[in-house]
């Protein structure tokens, strides 16, 4: 299934950009192309998984292992900035999430790619001490 291979594909970027010690900046641009890069397929997979949930209840352990999947590589790569705080990982996918969500509906090109950038340097500018 696509969404689980997305889920591996992203880990497996998260372990080579983190790998890398870019710094904040460079962890921004590099998941900004990363997360960016994910086809519109494997989104709409992550989606309609999740949408699909409450019609369909046995699909909520899938979008559970999936979602725990996202969070903690999210988790890993928090912790490489020293971002302690538990709920930031959740905080993050959910931006992540949301922002690919908005481009589906109105895909804005290079304008995507600032706007995610700053979003998420705001973020952590919130919990990079």
């Amino acid at each position: 299934m696509s969404a689980t291979r997305l889920v591996a594909r992203i880990d497996e970027a998260r372990i080579r950009i983190v790998d890398q010690h870019l710094g904040v900046e460079g962890l921004v641009d590099s998941f900004v192309d990363l997360l960016l890069g994910v086809s519109e397929t494997e989104l709409a997979a992550e989606f309609e998984i999740y949408l699909q949930c409450r019609h369909q209840p046995a699909l909520r352990e899938l979008a559970h292992s999936m979602m725990a999947g996202f969070e903690q590589s999210a988790a890993s790569t928090l912790a490489a900035l020293g971002v302690t705080e538990p709920s930031a990982a959740r905080a993050f996918v959910a931006l992540v999430d949301g922002f690919a969500l908005q481009r589906f509906a109105w895909p804005r090109g290079r304008e995507d790619r600032a706007a995610l950038g700053d979003g998420l340097r705001a973020f952590l500018r919130a919990y990079v001490s």
